[in-house]
């Protein structure tokens, strides 16, 4: 089995208070994973994408209202592709 890697430390922003996983369009196609991460105080989602060797990278953020707390990613629409709810 191959060794652990170094431990990476990501920015997520300000207050960080939720994290979701989830894998991005059909899980079955690529299994390309996603992290989403909350941050109260900035009033931001952070999205970072996962490039398939165990690293993300920093795609997007989503601005919402009222400092989101909680997170959560589920096919909530029954479409076989994982949504992010905040």
């Amino acid at each position: 089995s191959e060794p652990y890697r170094h431990a990476v430390s990501y920015h997520t922003g300000s207050k960080a208070t939720s994290v979701a996983f989830n894998y991005l369009n059909n899980p079955r196609d690529d299994r390309n994973s996603f992290l989403a991460v909350t941050n109260a105080n900035d009033e931001t989602v952070m999205v970072f994408i996962g490039d398939k060797n165990g690293s993300f990278y920093t795609d997007d953020f989503l601005e919402t209202e009222y400092g989101q707390s909680f997170l959560i990613s589920a096919d909530f629409n029954n479409d076989n592709i994982p949504d992010l709810a905040f």
